[in-house]
């Protein structure tokens, strides 16, 4: 139905699962790829639903209070990934 969620204007449980992974590619993308902006890319794939629900999900007040610090998320993932780079050598 019409509204930003999966269901329309309800936040479902669909929601709830994603949301985790929407906000951390949300903020840890830019964070470690500065050049590739998320929206930017999804519009041009024609993934403007994806982007609008990307948004809506991100912007829900219990996603909003349950993301640690952006900055805290971004180093915690570069230094994941620094870790992986290391034992893939």
């Amino acid at each position: 139905g019409p509204g930003p969620f999966l269901l329309g204007k309800a936040f479902s449980y669909a929601e709830c699962a994603a949301a985790p992974f929407a906000q951390r590619l949300s903020v840890v993308l830019p964070g470690l790829r500065p050049a590739l902006d998320l929206k930017v890319w999804m519009r041009e794939e024609g993934l403007e639903r994806l982007a609008e629900w990307m948004d809506a999900v991100c912007a829900h007040p219990s996603c909003v209070e349950s993301l640690p610090p952006p900055q805290e998320l971004v180093e915690s993932y570069g230094a994941m990934v620094a870790r992986m780079k290391g034992t893939a050598s």
